[in-house]
């Protein structure tokens, strides 16, 4: 394996990483067995078209082309309720929703929304609407105020490290297991760090580098006694992702956080209803989760999973056959801490806002009801025990929403 500087820093999550890696035991010791998982839909993943209002005229009024039509018709969503179907390409979550694993909060955002898929990334990332151009993410700053002795804290699966791990904890970004070289000699990967960084012994680089390539080498010797899953995942990177993390989890390695970044929702044009780029999407989601949820079994009583997209679309389409970018937006929250609820509390929480002209934002945005901060701050107090969210996000007072 050869190893470029910009390739080294990218998979070791930048110098400031670098500094901390020699304190880092590598070893098996007690870790964590909470995880918690940010699956990021970078774009702006259109939540009526995943999650259907049915009920609502106004829908099929104001999407002629990409509306998914009703229950019970061809091509029609699958009814989860009296008022949302499930588009049928998502058919695989419905299994999660009905093993009691799922739940999907509604109209989610804040109230400051700009519409700029850079400007509300950050936001999302930093978790701050005031300091959001800070270069630490809320999950790096959840990783730099508990402790913890794991092989890996804090990951991202994804082709850079995204700001939300970004800052003083160790993380590490890699596209796949195979980055981790493991069982593979670093002999090669050794002498590109040194041929990048220098060879004096005094380079702080090279010592901490070389510190993080043996490092993955004893993280590749615990994963390597692990079990190949007999669970089918699909094919593209999501499931490829999520099953190296289902390895990682089943490893008992003490990882905490992990951010996997999903491209590819900004549909403009082309969306389609029940084909084209969203249904192809939405599919590959759905079965990617359905396949991590099996697989994992009784450890997802450990693993809480979160997806969720910087903003919504507009619900009106627009003329090339498309969404726009809009507010509100649907989250789905999955794992065991999800409580049993009875038949008639449904798959749904938080409140519906409507879709008629009066009741939307500016005439054309589903509107906001939760807080996309308390949501964050609900997976840490209650899946992670983290009693003081308001360090992670200083300028939101917290409102208890209690959907776990």
């Amino acid at each position: 394996m050869s190893l470029n500087r910009r390739e080294f820093i990218q998979l070791s999550g930048g110098c400031a990483a670098l500094s901390l890696l020699p304190q880092v035991a590598f070893s098996k010791a007690k870790t964590s067995s909470k995880t918690f998982v940010a699956i990021f839909l970078r774009g702006g993943m259109d939540g009526l078209s995943l999650f259907v209002p049915y009920q609502e005229k106004k829908y099929y009024d104001y999407r002629k082309q990409t509306a998914i039509q009703k229950p019970g018709t061809t091509n029609g969503c699958l009814k989860l309720d009296g008022n949302f179907g499930l588009n049928p390409r998502a058919k695989a979550l419905e299994n999660i929703l009905k093993n009691n694993a799922m739940s999907v909060l509604q109209a989610v955002g804040y109230d400051q929304n700009s519409r700029s898929h850079f400007k509300e990334q950050d936001i999302w990332e930093t978790g701050t609407l005031k300091d959001y151009i800070r270069s630490d993410g809320w999950m790096n700053r959840y990783l730099s105020t508990t402790k913890g002795d794991g092989v890996v804290r804090g990951l991202s699966m994804s082709d850079n490290l995204p700001r939300i791990l970004r800052g003083e904890s160790q993380t590490i970004s890699i596209r796949s297991l195979k980055d981790l070289m493991i069982g593979k000699d670093d002999s090669v990967a050794s002498a590109s760090l040194r041929g990048a960084y220098g060879t004096e012994d005094k380079s702080l680089v090279t010592k901490a580098g070389e510190n993080m390539l043996k490092g993955m080498k004893d993280l590749g010797e615990l994963l390597k006694g692990q079990a190949e899953t007999k669970i089918k995942y699909p094919q593209g990177a999501l499931g490829t992702r999520l099953k190296d993390v289902a390895k990682m989890i089943k490893a008992k390695i003490g990882l905490e956080m992990v951010e996997i970044d999903v491209p590819g929702w900004d549909t403009h044009r082309g969306q389609g209803s029940i084909n084209g780029a969203f249904g192809n999407n939405v599919e590959g989601l759905s079965e990617s989760l359905w396949a991590f949820y099996q697989d994992l079994e009784k450890q997802m009583d450990d693993v809480s999973v979160l997806v969720f997209s910087e903003f919504g679309r507009t619900a009106k389409e627009n003329g090339t056959g498309g969404t726009d970018h809009g507010w509100g937006n649907c989250m789905l929250t999955m794992g065991s801490t999800i409580p049993k609820k009875k038949k008639s509390d449904g798959y749904f929480f938080g409140e519906w806002p409507g879709l008629n002209e009066d009741q939307l934002n500016q005439k054309r945005d589903l509107k906001n009801k939760i807080d996309f901060r308390d949501v964050f701050g609900e997976i840490l107090t209650k899946h992670l025990n983290y009693k003081t969210p308001e360090l992670l996000f200083k300028d939101h007072k917290f409102k208890p929403l209690n959907f776990l």
